[in-house]
């Protein structure tokens, strides 16, 4: 028996990132969703959080996108956002994952006094930051 052709969706997310066109083929996953490891508590919160997790990603990219070559490290961002890392950090991975952020290879000091990984926006992310909301300069 022959299965029926598989109709044409496109899979593109709020930044117009086409998730297919790199590897993922789910938008109900992770980084389109916030990810959990387990499920029970860990999966309730990822679920609780997704609704504000996409508004919150779209401020952190702006952000980044802001910073322009210079990057952040993600508790810059959320000190400049005026928000806990615990938010903004998360984000920051699931922005990665989906190739609108990239490490510049450099760290900086935290507030904690560790070394952070400094990060700046792609192409990619400048061109979805530009097109959902523009970036503040």
């Amino acid at each position: 028996m022959n299965a029926a052709p598989r109709p044409e969706v496109s899979s593109a997310d709020l930044f117009g990132f086409d998730s297919d066109k790199v590897g993922f083929d789910r938008r109900d996953r992770y980084p389109h969703r916030p990810g959990f490891k387990r499920g029970g508590t860990s999966r309730t919160a990822a679920n609780s959080i997704s609704v504000y997790a996409e508004t919150k990603r779209r401020d952190v990219l702006v952000e980044f996108v802001a910073a322009g070559e210079r990057g952040l490290t993600p508790d810059t961002c959320a000190k400049a956002l005026n928000l806990s890392v615990l938010t903004v950090r998360p984000r920051c991975t699931e922005l990665l994952a989906a190739g609108l952020l990239i490490p510049t290879g450099e760290r900086r000091q935290n507030q904690s006094g560790m070394s952070a990984a400094v990060l700046k926006a792609t192409e990619a992310g400048i061109r979805a930051a530009n097109k959902n909301g523009g970036c503040h300069e």
